[in-house]
Parts: C-alpha cells; sequence; structure tokens
C-alpha cells in the first residue's frame, strides 16, 4: 500500500502540471465559473486559494441539483458517504473510509462555526447560504468529533434590503413542500432581520404486510436571525431554529436466519451461522399494532450568537452555541410478525434519547494580509447525551397480546446518560517565506472529562490531546496550488455502559490516526475550468468499532471496542468545465483502500468455531464504498429576454460496501441516474424532476441483527438475521420558486 501512495504522490504531480500547462488554450474569456468563498480555516478565503481539500456548494448550486439532504449532498462530494439507512435518526457519515457503527461519529455538524449534536438528516438546506465538507481531520481549529473530517453549514445572513423566497414542491408517493424566507432592514445599516419557515410531508413509499403506510415522514420548522451593527467594527448575529419531526417506521427489514448461507456445518463446529455474499433483505413484516405511535417523533431546538470585533486590524470574534435534540421512537425490534401461538422473540420497545450541548469559542486573529499571521482561541463544550427523559426505562414487550406499554415488561434502558466536558485551546501561524511559498503550523491542546451514568454505576474518565496540524502551500502560478498536509485526529475513549456487560467490556480506549495528504487545485481556460485532486495516507491506530457479547441469558449485546489497526490510501477528484456559455459538465471521482495491518474481534471466532482464529489483517473496515463516481450535465438556453430553458442531467455512482470486518456479507453497488427540466427567469423557476430515474432498487444499508422470533428453531449458536433498509424507488415532481425584493 506505501509504494502505491509513492506512485500515486508522483502521477499526482505530473498530471497537475500538465493540466495547468492547458491554461494557455483558453480561446473564450468572459465564461468564468463562481469564485465560492470558504470558511474552513475559521477565515474567509477563496475556494481555490484555501490548502485543504473542501467541498462546497453554494446556495445556487444546491437550488440547481436539487440537493435537499445531507444524503443528496454526499453524492456529489468525493469520498463522503451519507445514507439514510435508518430512517431520518440515526446519522453514520463515512468520510474517507473513516467509518463507525456505534458510538461518537467520525464526522461533526457545524452550524455557522457552532458544534450542534444529535440528528442533522431533517434540517432543511434549501435556505442555506453554503454547505462546506472539509476533509482530513479538523481538530486543531474545529476540535473533537472532527476524526475523520467536518460539515459545516453556513446559515443565510440577514440583508440590508428587503428580499425573500418562497418554494413549494408536489411530487410523488404523496411529498408536499412550502417554504421561504423573508429578509430585511428594522433599522437600515443597524439591525437586519431574517425570517424562514417550511413545512414538508411524504407519504410512506414502503408497504408493510397489512398495508400499513411505511417510510413516510413529516417536518415542521423555524429560524429567526438577526444581525446588529453596533459600531463600524463590532457585529453581533444571533439565530434560532426549531424542528420538529414525525416520522413513520422507516424501510427496515430482516433477512431471517434461513438465508444463512457459510458457516453452517463448519468442523468442528460453528457457533454461529452466517451469510455471505449481497444481501438481499426480505419482507416488510412489522407487527406495529401494539405500538401506541410507531415510528420516531423528534424536535430540535438550536440558538447560535456569535460577534465579530475589528481591532484595528486584529480580530476578535466569539461564538456560543446551543442544540437540543430529543426523540421518543417505537419500533418492532424483531422486525417480524406475530403468526400466533407461543410469543417467542417477539419483542417490542419504546425508546428516548436526548442530545444537549452548550459550547463557548472565543478566538482573536491577526490581519491576514501579513506576512507573518495567526490566531489563538479558546473552547468548552458541555454536553449531555442520555435515554429515560421522562422515564430513566426502555418498555420491551415480551408478549404480543397487550394494548398498553403499562402491561409490558419493563427493563432498564441503555446506557443512561453520557456527560462530557471538553476544554481546549488552540492556535495556528503562518509565514509567506516567499510571494508563492507559505508554511502553516496548528495545534490543539484539549482535556476530555467523560462521565458515564447507569442505573447501577457510574463511571469516569478523562482524556489529553495534543493535536497538530502542518501545511505546506505552493503557489507554483495564480492558477496552480500545490499543498502538503501533515495532521493528527483523535476520537477519545468512554464507555458502553450496558448493566449487563461484563467489568472488562465496560469501556474502550481513544482512536487517533495521522493523515497525510498531497493535493492540487487549478484553474484553467481563463476561470472556464476548475480541476482539483488530493491524494492522502491515513494511519489509523484503535479503531472503534461495534462488537457483540453473548451473555450466560439472554439476547447478544452490542458494545464499542478497540478492533484493531488501518491503513488507508485514497485518491480523488472534481472537476467543473464551462465548454460554453450554455453548456457546463461537473465530474467527481473517488478511490478509497482501507486494509486492517492489526487486530482481530471474537466475531471471527464465533463464526468458524476455532479459538485463536480472530485475525481481520487484510480485510476492509465496514461501510467503506472502494469507488465513487459522479457527473452532471447542466444546459441553459435563453427563451425570450427574460427567461431561460434549463435542462439538467446527474449520475452517481457507488461500489458496494462490507457490513462487518469479517468481510462476509455487502451491501451491493449502486447506481443513481436525476433529470431536471424548467424555465427560469429574474424572480421565478418552474422545474419537473425525477430521481432515481432508472427504479435502482439496492438496498440503501445493512447490518448484523439478531433472529429473535426463529430463536427456537434448532440450529448451533444464537440465530444471525441482517437488518437490511430498502431504497427509495423512482420519484417525480414539480418545484416552483419565486423571488422577490432586492436583487431579482
Amino acid at each position: 500500500m506505501r509504494s502505491s501512495f509513492s506512485l500515486s504522490f508522483t502521477a499526482l504531480g505530473a498530471l497537475s502540471v500538465c493540466v495547468a500547462a492547458t491554461a494557455n488554450a483558453a480561446t473564450e474569456p468572459g465564461l468564468v465559473i463562481e469564485e465560492v468563498t470558504v470558511t474552513a480555516r475559521k477565515f474567509e478565503e477563496s475556494l481555490q486559494d484555501a490548502p485543504v481539500s473542501v467541498s462546497a456548494f453554494t446556495a445556487s448550486a444546491l437550488e440547481a441539483a436539487g440537493l435537499k439532504s445531507i444524503s443528496d449532498i454526499s453524492n456529489y462530494t468525493p469520498g463522503l458517504y451519507f445514507q439514510k439507512d435508518q430512517g431520518r435518526r440515526f446519522d453514520r457519515p463515512v468520510l474517507r473510509g473513516m467509518s463507525n457503527i456505534l458510538g461518537v461519529n467520525n464526522v461533526a455538524n457545524f452550524i455557522d462555526g457552532a458544534y450542534v449534536g444529535g440528528s442533522i438528516q431533517s434540517t432543511e438546506i434549501q435556505n442555506l447560504e453554503r454547505v462546506e465538507v472539509i476533509k482530513g481531520p479538523q481538530a486543531a481549529l474545529f476540535g473533537r468529533s472532527t476524526f475523520a473530517g467536518a460539515i459545516n453549514y453556513i446559515s443565510r445572513q440577514p440583508s440590508n434590503e428587503f428580499s425573500g423566497k418562497v418554494d413549494s414542491t408536489v411530487a410523488s408517493h404523496d411529498e408536499y413542500e412550502v417554504g421561504g424566507f423573508v429578509s430585511g432592514p428594522l433599522i437600515p445599516d443597524t439591525l437586519l432581520f431574517y425570517a424562514a419557515a417550511r413545512y414538508y410531508e411524504k407519504g410512506g413509499e414502503w408497504q408493510n404486510y397489512d398495508g400499513r403506510s411505511i417510510g413516510g415522514e413529516q417536518s415542521k420548522g423555524a429560524s429567526l436571525a438577526l444581525t446588529f451593527n453596533a459600531t463600524e467594527d463590532l457585529r453581533i448575529k444571533a439565530r434560532m431554529t426549531y424542528d420538529k419531526s414525525d416520522d413513520e417506521s422507516p424501510p427496515n427489514a430482516l433477512q431471517t436466519r434461513f438465508v444463512n448461507n457459510c458457516f453452517v456445518t463448519n468442523p468442528p463446529t460453528s457457533n454461529t451461522p452466517a451469510f455471505c455474499g449481497e444481501l438481499v433483505g426480505g419482507p416488510l413484516e412489522l407487527d406495529l399494532d401494539r405500538l401506541t405511535d410507531p415510528g420516531v417523533n423528534a424536535e430540535t431546538r438550536r440558538a447560535n450568537l456569535q460577534f465579530d470585533w475589528d481591532l484595528q486590524g486584529w480580530t476578535l470574534a466569539g461564538v456560543v452555541g446551543y442544540s437540543d435534540y430529543e426523540e421518543e421512537r417505537q419500533f418492532d425490534a424483531d422486525f417480524q410478525r406475530f403468526l400466533g401461538g407461543a410469543p417467542v422473540g417477539q419483542t417490542h420497545r419504546k425508546d428516548e434519547g436526548l442530545s444537549e450541548e452548550y459550547s463557548y469559542e472565543l478566538r482573536l486573529s491577526s490581519p491576514q494580509e501579513n506576512r507573518f499571521r495567526g490566531l489563538v482561541g479558546v473552547f468548552y463544550l458541555d454536553a449531555t447525551q442520555g435515554a429515560g427523559i421522562d422515564d430513566p426505562f426502555t418498555w420491551r414487550r415480551s408478549y404480543p397480546i397487550e394494548q398498553n406499554f403499562q402491561a409490558a415488561l419493563r427493563t432498564p434502558q441503555v446506557p443512561g446518560y453520557r456527560y462530557v466536558d471538553n476544554l481546549a485551546w488552540f492556535g495556528s501561524v503562518a509565514y509567506d517565506f516567499t510571494d508563492q511559498l507559505t508554511m502553516t503550523g496548528e495545534l490543539r491542546v484539549a482535556t476530555d472529562e467523560i462521565k458515564q451514568v447507569s442505573l447501577t454505576r457510574t463511571q469516569t474518565a478523562e482524556y489529553d490531546a495534543t493535536l497538530p496540524r502542518f501545511i505546506v502551500d505552493y503557489k507554483l502560478n495564480e492558477d496552480l496550488l500545490l499543498y502538503g498536509i501533515a495532521a493528527k485526529g483523535n476520537k477519545p475513549g468512554g464507555f458502553n455502559g450496558n448493566v449487563n456487560l461484563p467489568l472488562d467490556l465496560q469501556s474502550y480506549d481513544e482512536e487517533s490516526a495521522w493523515n497525510y495528504e498531497l493535493g492540487a487545485k487549478s484553474t484553467l481556460l481563463d476561470g472556464r475550468a476548475l480541476f482539483n485532486v488530493a491524494a492522502y495516507f491515513i494511519d489509523w491506530e484503535g479503531q472503534q468499532l461495534t462488537n457483540t457479547f453473548q451473555p450466560p441469558v439472554g439476547t447478544p449485546l452490542s458494545f464499542i471496542t478497540n478492533v484493531g489497526d488501518v491503513e488507508t490510501f485514497g485518491i480523488e477528484f472534481d472537476t467543473k468545465i464551462k465548454l460554453t456559455e450554455n453548456l457546463a459538465i461537473d465530474a467527481l471521482y473517488s478511490y478509497v483502500l482501507t486494509e486492517y495491518v492489526g487486530g482481530g474481534t471474537p466475531e471471527v471466532t464465533a463464526l468458524n468455531g476455532r479459538p485463536q482464529s480472530t485475525n481481520i489483517v487484510g480485510n476492509e473496515v465496514p461501510r467503506s464504498p472502494r469507488h465513487q463516481f459522479g457527473a452532471s450535465v447542466n444546459w441553459r438556453q435563453p427563451v425570450s429576454d427574460q427567461l431561460e430553458f434549463v435542462a439538467r442531467v446527474d449520475a452517481n455512482y457507488r461500489s458496494k460496501s462490507f457490513v462487518q470486518v469479517d468481510n462476509l456479507q455487502w451491501v451491493g453497488d449502486r447506481t443513481l441516474a436525476n433529470a431536471r427540466l424548467g424555465l427560469e427567469s429574474d424572480r421565478w423557476t418552474l422545474t419537473a424532476w425525477v430521481e432515481n430515474l432508472f427504479d435502482d432498487d439496492t438496498l440503501v444499508g445493512g447490518t448484523r441483527y439478531v433472529d429473535f422470533k426463529n430463536d427456537n428453531v434448532p440450529g448451533p449458536g444464537f440465530p444471525r438475521g441482517y437488518l437490511v433498509t430498502l431504497a427509495p424507488g423512482r420519484q417525480y415532481g414539480l418545484t416552483a420558486t419565486y423571488r422577490f425584493g432586492a436583487g431579482n
């Protein structure tokens, strides 16, 4: 793998020089691609001048592609894998192959620079100013949970002129959406406002065995923002958002034990027969009649306060963030219908959870035009995650005949509450050795204090981390930037907290990684084309992943452990080309090869029955497609002086991804094609669209599970099944947008 990495660096350098050389071929000036500004390093700079790998989506780009969620955005971001594989509640982003299953994500979400917890999937993005996906460890400037990268949502800011927008969508599967914003001055030049609201509803695309709708979604949200220009040098911004979602049960189906086809009779004995191959899933057979309100109800409240104070060229900036996410989930935990007789394996659950964070950041930065410049800052996070908001119990139903939860068997909910205090000091310095060569050093020193509280015990731990990042960038000419990065990231350890786990499985250690990257950003053909490429190597130690423990009595228990060490090699590129004034093409590609170079798991022993065989060396990490490809063709044709015809076609491909570290089963490769046709003027747009044009029904996700219902069927070990998520099919719709006020 290391030799391949060296060869790729050589090829990367040659490719960058060759591509830059084509700049002289420009023949038609004026067809310039829109310049994008990013804040990936805590200050504004052009995307093409930033020596870090960032995929940025402006408001116009989001609207043009019809992107409505972070899972949509992932299809247009090289190296990002974000699937809605268990509804809109279970965020598991994978960036550059750095995956996890349970526990804290490896990619953190930020809104206007403030850390937010809980699910991000129901957050509306139609009225954002920009979305930035920042790749590689971002611990030095963004802090904890940015082990693999960060996703920063930048909100639309209040304007000094009255303006607004209204969107409305009608689509198949009974989808209806209406939303919009209005902005303007309350006191011209001094106090500005922004207000937005949204209602979204989509009917269940799937049908349960009993005819009940599955997969329906509903969201209601609103936001309010104010900008106060206190003086010419001091600006204060405040924002509050609220979102309430009410979703039906997601389309999760169980692939039962009867499909298992390997390790069934493997001598000397196989403890856990398994399935080998591409997961096939099963019918939707959810027993929902025993639930009072099946599905997920969630509420999200967020607030953000920022200030920027210009101190004679220096800038003092502060961000205070608040995020509160609460959910109630009722679901059929065995994912199979009741056929009568003995109620073996019939399990229904009601879970409650919360995630609440208060974050505070203060930083002082020098003028960016200085040859020697830098910033220093301090950050504090107070976070609570837990289960059992009103009642510290999960209701588990052993018998399916009672019609209310109070008659059901009550057992402790796990893990209880988890408290995190994170204090960090950070800074960066940059020096321009020449007009072309700049070196930057960044450092974060952080302490995490973690307390886990369950019904029978309280556990505490403290983790200290020193996390540097070094960047060297060289401006070969005005149109070509070369850069190299070495960065360290980490994710603190923690506690599993399940009172039924042995003590030696109660905790897990931190994981860490060094990321080495070379990249090039080029602007070609007098600004008509962009080509950005990056190659990277990640040395990952102590990956935190999920394992299972079989207690003497009862069902297997999931827990987090450090399964092993991983080496990852990857290369990615994206390009934009304006062929003519009317025709543009975008393309992207990502290759990620992960390999375990150390470690093992008892899961392997459970499969082959050989106690010493736990080795996973040579296998790939789960949930990491090796290949990703995307392309878009955009065509605009004037119809009159005030009207344009717009057409767009998108194609996105991902290769298969393994479900577990044993690499025995996988979710198949998937190809999506979308098309859009519309008419557009300065004030209004009318677009007809189709998503998943060819109705690809490849499963969205899969994970190992237990076939609770068939536990009584004779056979070795506890019955293994696989929980899969069905893919949404073809959808078509019509979206109308009306813009008013200044600039329209």
